[in-house]
C-alpha cells in the first residue's frame, strides 16, 4: 500500500542518476515500515544498481566499479556503537566514502527517530562529544519521515484492499485504536502476547525466557549499546524470577530460556534476535539483540522500575565492555545508587574507554561532594594511575581542582590542592593537551604568580601554517557582496544540489553578523526566487529556525496565499511548524481556527505538537490559559496520562502553595507512572503535610525513575530522617543501595 513517504522516497531515487553521492534517511519508530519502503523504492527505481550491505568498516573498501546502493538498515545501531568507538569509525568511513567515491553512491539508511535525536543533539557544556562524525553524516542526509501511525482513512483503504484476507482484516482491526498497522503486520502483537503470557502457558521455559528478555530490555533502556552478551543476560535472570520459579529451575534452565527467547513467532520475529558473527559466517552464538518493537514497548512500561540486584551483579561478567559499564554507571548515578556507579566506573577505567570513564567518575564525585574528601581524592588519584591517555585525564582533574581552588570550595586537603592542581595541569600541558594551559594560567593568576605565566608551558605551535578557514556559506557571502559572477555561481550551486549545498545551508545557520540578513540581501539583488530556494532547502535539511526564516521571508516578499500554504505545509511536517501555524491564527485573532487546528492534531495523535502549543498558552492568562487547560483535560480523557502533570502544575501555579485544591494531587497521581517529575512533586506535597512515609515512597519512586536530585537536593534524606539532619545529609552523599535503603559510608 503506497503512502506519502513511499512517494517522496521514489521521487528522490528517480533523480539520483544525475546527482552526486548522498545519504537518504528514513526516520521512524520500530516496525513502522521503513525497511519495506526502502526495499520497494530501490527495487522500483534502481533495479540494475548493485546493492552493498556493509556490516563493518572493512566492507566499505570493496565496492563495485560504478554506481551502487549502500544499504544501511538500523543505522542507529552502527553509529551508536560506543565499543572501541566503532560507531564513530563507521560514520567517518561513510563520510569519506561520500566525499571520495568517483561514482554515484546512494546510501539508503533506516533509523529510529529517538536514536536520530540522540546522535544529532549537540553536547551541553563540558559533556564529551561522542558523535561528531555521526552528526556530520546525518546533517547532510535527505530525510524521509515514516510515520508509524495509519490515519483512519488509510486504515479504511487498507481494509478495503484486504477484504479477501481475514488475517489482514484482523490486523487492521487490531490497529484501529492506535493506527500501528505496520507493527501489527510485522508480528509484534503475537510477540508481545507471547511475552505477556509467558508465566501462564504451562511452558516451563516461559518464565526464564521472559526474564532473559526483560533483562535485555532493561540493559537497553539504561543505555547499553551494541550486542548483548548471552552470559550477562543469563547471570541477570535470577532476581527477575519469583522464589518458586527459582526453586523449580532445572540444570538446563539457561539453555531453555535462550531457546524460548530465540523462538520465531509465526516464523518471522523472535524476542531476542541473532547478531552477525564478525569472525566468520553465520550468527554469533554468544550475542543477541532485542526485537526493536519489544524494546520500545517494554521500555515504556518499565520506565519507573529499577533493575534488581542480579542485573547489577551480572555486570561483573568479563564479557561486558567498558563502554557499557560507563552507560550503566550513568544510569545508576541518575537513580541515586552512587556506590554502584562508582564501582562500575572504576572497572571501566581499567577496561576502557579510560578517559570517558574517568571524567564520568569525576563528575559523580563532584555531584555527591566526595571529591571534597581526602578519601575521594585518593580514589581519583588511584584511578588516574591506571590511565595512559597523554595526561588528558590528569588535565581534567587538574581543571576541577583549579575551579575548586579559585572558588574557595572547602575541602579536607586545602593545603595540598593548589600544588596538586598545578602538577596535574603541567603534566597535561607537557603532553600536548592545549586546553590545560588556560587553566594553568588561571591558577597562577589566582595565586598572584603572574610573573611565572611567561615561563609556563605554551600552547603547542602548529607544525605548518594553516590556511584561513573558509566560511561554509562563502558562496552566499560573495553573492550578497556583489562579487562579479558570484550570483550566477550560487544559482548553479542551488540547482546542482548535493553535499556542497548542504555545507552552505549549514553555514547559513551560524549566528554571524555577515550572514544574518542574507535572504533580504539576495532579495534586494533581485534574486528572491534564489533566496526562497535556499530557505526551502534549509527546511528540507532540518536546519535550525529555517522554517521561521522561510515564513518571515514570505510575509515580506510573498503573497498571503503563499504564507498560508507554507504554514500549512510546515505544520504537517514538523511540530515546530505546527506551533507557528497555530500562533499564526491565534495572534491574528482567529481563535476558532486555531482551536480547530489544535483539536484536529489531538485527534490525529500528534501529542508532542499539541503539548508544545499548550505549554506556550499556559504561560498566558484568560482565554489562552483556559483553552490550554481544556485541551489537556481532553488529552487525559483520550488516555494520555502524562499530560496530567502539565495540568496539575498549571492549576498549582494559580494557587497559594498552602491552599492547593485536591485536584492537583489527583492529577499528579494519574501522571506519576508516566512522568518522572510527578513523583517528586507528590513527595513534596506529602512533606508539607508531614506525611513522611508517603514522602519516602514518592521520592524513592522518583529516584528509580532517574531523578537523583531528590537525593542531592536533600528531599529523600529529610523524608527518611526528618529529625536527624546529619543522617539526612548522608543520604545525599552516599546515596541509596540497590534495594533502596540508605547507603552506608564507603
Amino acid at each position: 500500500m503506497v503512502r506519502e513517504h513511499d512517494l517522496l522516497l521514489q521521487a528522490h531515487l528517480n533523480g539520483v542518476g544525475q546527482q552526486s553521492s548522498g545519504l537518504v534517511l528514513l526516520l521512524g519508530a520500530s516496525c513502522s515500515g521503513k525497511t519495506r519502503a526502502a526495499f520497494e523504492a530501490v527495487n522500483a527505481c534502481l533495479p540494475d544498481w548493485p546493492l552493498i550491505c556493509p556490516r563493518s568498516v572493512n566492507d566499505l573498501t570493496a565496492l563495485p566499479d560504478g554506481p551502487a546502493v549502500v544499504w544501511l538498515d538500523d543505522l542507529h545501531s552502527a553509529l551508536g556503537d560506543d565499543q572501541d568507538h566503532a560507531g564513530e569509525g563507521m560514520a567517518r568511513a561513510l563520510l569519506t566514502l561520500l566525499d571520495s567515491s568517483p561514482h554515484v553512491l546512494i546510501l539508503v539508511a533506516m533509523i529510529w527517530t529517538h536514536r536520530y535525536t540522540a546522535l544529532t543533539t549537540q553536547p551541553k557544556g563540558n559533556e564529551p562529544d561522542k558523535h561528531p562524525h555521526a552528526r556530520a553524516l546525518l546533517a547532510g542526509a535527505t530525510e524521509i519521515p515514516v510515520t508509524d501511525v495509519f490515519t483512519p482513512e488509510a486504515l479504511a483503504r487498507f481494509s478495503a484492499a484486504a477484504a479477501d484476507d481475514p488475517d489482514w482484516l484482523l490486523a487492521a482491526c487490531s490497529a484501529r485504536a492506535d493506527g500501528d498497522l505496520t507493527q501489527t503486520l510485522a508480528g509484534a502483537v503475537d510477540l508481545s502476547r507471547r511475552y505477556d503470557r509467558a508465566d501462564h502457558t504451562g511452558d516451563p521455559a516461559g518464565p526464564f525466557g521472559k526474564a532473559l528478555v526483560t533483562a535485555a530490555v532493561d540493559a537497553r533502556r539504561l543505555g547499553y549499546r551494541g550486542a548483548l552478551p548471552v552470559s550477562f543476560l543469563q547471570a541477570a535472570v535470577p532476581a527477575y524470577l519469583t522464589p518458586r520459579q527459582r526453586r523449580d529451575a532445572t540444570g538446563q534452565w539457561e539453555d531453555d530460556a535462550l531457546e524460548w527467547a530465540d523462538h520465531k513467532v509465526k516464523n518471522v520475529a523472535s524476542a531476542l534476535t541473532p547478531v552477525l558473527n564478525l569472525r566468520g559466517m553465520g550468527a554469533a552464538p554468544d550475542l543477541r539483540n532485542v526485537h526493536d518493537f519489544l524494546e520500545q514497548r517494554l521500555s515504556e512500561g518499565r520506565a519507573g522500575v529499577f533493575p534488581p540486584a542480579s542485573f547489577w551483579s551480572a555486570l561483573d561478567e568479563d564479557v561486558v565492555p567498558g563502554a557499557a559499564l560507563v552507560a550503566m554507571a550513568t544510569a545508576a548515578m541518575n537513580c541515586g545508587r552512587f556506590q554502584t556507579a562508582a564501582q562500575l566506573l572504576h572497572r571501566a577505567v581499567v577496561l576502557g574507554p579510560a578517559t570517558e570513564a574517568f571524567e564520568s567518575l569525576c563528575n559523580l564525585y563532584v555531584e555527591i561532594g566526595r571529591i571534597d574528601t581526602r578519601t575521594g581524592l585518593d580514589e581519583l588519584l588511584g584511578a588516574l594511575s591506571n590511565i595512559s591517555d597523554d595526561h588528558a585525564s590528569a588535565g581534567h582533574l587538574g581543571w576541577l581542582l583549579t575551579n575548586m581552588e579559585t572558588s574557595r570550595v572547602a575541602v579536607e586537603y586545602e593545603a595540598d590542592r593548589a600544588v596538586l592542581a598545578e602538577r596535574l595541569l603541567r603534566s597535561a600541558c607537557e603532553s600536548g593537551q592545549e586546553y590545560a594551559a588556560h587553566f594553568l594560567y588561571e591558577l597562577l593568576e589566582h595565586q598572584g604568580r603572574a610573573a611565572e605565566i611567561a615561563a609556563a608551558p605554551a600552547r603547542a605551535e602548529k607544525e605548518t601554517p594553516q590556511e584561513p578557514e573558509r566560511h561554509p556559506a562563502e558562496a552566499v557571502l560573495r553573492a550578497i557582496g556583489h562579487e562579479p559572477g558570484a550570483l550566477e555561481a550560487l544559482e548553479a550551486l542551488v540547482t546542482r544540489g548535493g553535499p556542497e549545498l548542504d555545507v552552505v545551508i549549514a553555514g547559513l545557520q551560524r549566528f554571524d553578523v555577515q550572514v544574518k540578513a542574507w535572504p533580504t540581501a539576495l532579495a534586494e539583488l533581485g534574486a528572491e526566487s534564489l533566496a526562497l530556494s535556499l530557505l526551502r532547502a534549509g527546511v528540507s535539511a532540518g536546519a535550525q529556525m529555517a522554517d521561521r526564516n522561510l515564513i518571515m521571508f514570505l510575509e515580506r516578499y510573498g503573497s498571503p496565499a503563499e504564507v498560508s500554504a507554507t504554514h500549512a505545509e510546515l505544520a504537517a511536517s514538523s511540530d515546530r511548524g505546527f506551533f507557528d501555524y497555530f500562533h499564526h491564527f491565534w495572534s491574528g485573532g482567529q481563535h476558532r481556527k486555531a482551536i480547530a487546528l489544535l483539536n484536529r492534531a489531538r485527534r490525529e495523535n500528534r501529542i508532542a505538537a499539541v503539548r508544545l502549543v499548550v505549554r506556550s498558552l499556559l504561560k498566558r492568562h484568560g482565554t489562552a490559559r483556559r483553552t490550554a487547560e481544556d485541551v489537556l483535560r481532553r488529552l487525559i480523557a483520550d488516555g494520555h496520562a502524562a499530560v496530567a502533570y502539565d495540568l496539575a502544575v498549571a492549576i498549582a501555579d494559580r494557587h497559594d502553595p498552602d491552599e492547593l485544591p485536591a485536584e492537583v494531587e489527583s492529577l499528579l497521581n494519574i501522571a506519576e507512572p508516566y512522568h518522572p517529575d510527578a513523583s517528586r512533586l507528590l513527595g513534596q506535597l506529602a512533606m508539607n503535610r508531614n506525611d513522611f512515609p508517603r514522602a519516602q515512597r514518592c521520592f524513592l519512586t522518583a529516584a528509580d525513575r532517574g531523578d537523583s536530585s531528590v537525593l542531592t537536593d536533600g528531599w529523600l534524606g529529610s523524608a527518611l530522617f526528618p529529625h536527624d539532619s546529619t543522617q539526612a545529609a548522608a543520604v545525599g552523599r552516599f546515596g541509596i543501595t540497590l534495594a533502596g535503603e540508605p547507603g552506608q559510608p564507603w
